[in-house]
């Protein structure tokens, strides 16, 4: 208690992230314990607002990537010591695969083959394309 005699100083809410029943039933317990505990050790607590919105994500992730991308964002954020939860790079990027050099330098080529009204190329004015 506190010098008034009020209980401690620190008012907690009644609210418990890890037993929210919003947290999809395809999320284990063990990695979401894991996500809670990792957050208390930061000292930022899982609001309810947080964890919806966490939970919505999560849900959007696993029909955009799968279960497993979806729970890797919980796994990644915890070994990178990270604050939140972001959404899950497939290939380097989010859903995108990475782009081929020589596939780029055929959308360049296509682009600038494709330009039938504008001037004409003179020497070294053209853009240079990577060789294939």
């Amino acid at each position: 208690p506190t010098a008034n005699g009020r209980g401690s100083a620190r008012r907690r809410s009644g609210y418990d992230p890890l037993n929210d029943p919003r947290v999809p039933a395809w999320v284990p317990r063990e990695l979401w314990a894991e996500w809670v505990q990792h957050r208390r050790e930061l000292g930022k607590r899982l609001t309810s607002i947080a964890v919806a919105r966490q939970c919505k994500d999560m849900e959007r992730w696993r029909e955009l990537y799968g279960i497993e991308a979806a729970l890797d964002s919980i796994r990644t954020s915890v070994r990178n010591g990270w604050q939140g939860l972001f959404e899950p790079k497939i290939n380097g990027r989010n859903g995108k695969p990475k782009p081929n050099i020589f596939e780029r330098a055929q959308e360049m080529m296509a682009i600038l083959d494709a330009d039938e009204g504008g001037e004409e190329w003179e020497g070294s004015q053209k853009p240079m394309l990577p060789k294939g």
